[in-house]
């Protein structure tokens, strides 16, 4: 008897190990599979949603992921960002808004993206031209137009930039011009003296870090003015509709901007919000500054609503690689949230 209860130990522990060997492997076995899945799915064709466009987005070249600058505060953009919160008060933001030098958004016309022009710049000499037209402007719109559709990182495909001085708006191919775009257009996204208006830029500046190595530094975020004033509904469609009667048709809010040619009608679609943005800042401003009158609140919401923007642009990319184990995650996940 006693030698026989060792031998039944010896075989309890050798099966706790065989049933483990097993378990591990179906692990093993179960990442592999969403793996390959997920490779598969990657491959295989999209179907082009777009009627007339002939381009097989199957073909598209999968764009080089570019190696971001080593940070943010690197480039000098973070001490900038740091340096206008610490100076911030309602006289210097308002200068910085460009609240005494907008009379052009008074005019009806500049409401109707229609009454500029939209420029295409698919080359490198007219994203040198963009670049001569926006030379002492003090204020810019900006828009991003970003695709993730069976891909972990995405990539941005165009970048809407509009000058409301001289009502005039361009579409930047991120995808021809991406190598170009910061070394061009990155002194100007990080000079203090230049205003962009975004609208919800919390990834976006994600992005411009990430594709083109540029930083935004001076920036009014419209989305995180609407959250100080404590609206409801801070969406660019429904702030359009409130505050100037326009309906935003959202057909192609998930559209695949890497189609080329770019139709008209998403090219109007893409160019319209940046045209906004500039008279709805002023709106916003308007009513932060009242807001502000009828408090004794230090600093007040004109001022906490900039400085809240400016945090936005303090964001720093960080690439992460997907594990195979993480995507098999992702797969569980979406199949318990299936309904069958």
């Amino acid at each position: 008897d006693g030698h026989g209860e060792p031998g039944r130990g010896d075989n309890g522990s050798s099966w706790w190990l065989r049933a483990a060997a097993v378990g591990a492997s179906l692990v093993i076995a179960g990442c592999s599979a969403a793996y390959l899945i997920s490779r598969t799915r990657d491959r295989r064709r999209k179907p082009n949603d777009q009627k007339g466009a002939k381009e097989d987005l199957a073909r598209v070249p999968r764009v080089r992921q570019r190696k971001l600058l080593p940070a943010l505060f690197d480039e000098g953009c973070g001490l900038a960002i740091r340096k206008l919160m610490d100076t911030a008060d309602v006289t210097s933001v308002a200068e910085r808004l460009c609240l005494k030098d907008d009379h052009h958004l008074q005019d009806a016309d500049a409401l109707d993206p229609s009454s500029g022009s939209c420029i295409w710049v698919g080359t490198i000499e007219e994203l040198w031209s963009l670049r001569e037209d926006l030379r002492g402007e003090p204020e810019v719109s900006l828009d991003l137009e970003h695709h993730s559709w069976y891909s972990f990182r995405g990539t941005t495909c165009l970048l809407q930039v509009y000058i409301p001085s001289k009502r005039r708006g361009y579409l930047v191919d991120g995808l021809a011009l991406r190598d170009e775009v910061g070394p061009c257009l990155g002194p100007m996204m990080r000079d203090p003296a230049v205003l962009k208006v975004v609208h919800g830029a919390g990834n976006d500046v994600l992005w411009l870090q990430r594709d083109f190595g540029c930083f935004l530094v001076n920036v009014f975020d419209t989305e995180v003015a609407c959250k100080v004033l404590g609206k409801d509904k801070i969406s660019l469609k429904h702030l359009l509709a409130e505050h100037f009667g326009v309906a935003k048709d959202s057909k192609y809010q998930k559209a695949d901007w890497r189609v080329r040619p770019l139709p008209q009608d998403m090219a109007s679609y893409a160019i319209r919000d940046a045209c906004y943005l500039p008279k709805l800042k002023r709106a916003l401003c308007k009513e932060l500054l009242e807001r502000s009158a009828a408090s004794s609140a230090n600093p007040t919401k004109f001022v906490l609503a900039y400085l809240k923007s400016q945090k936005v642009s303090l964001r720093v990319y960080k690439d992460t690689k997907r594990r195979p184990q993480d995507m098999a995650m992702g797969v569980l996940r979406k199949a318990k949230q299936r309904k069958w």
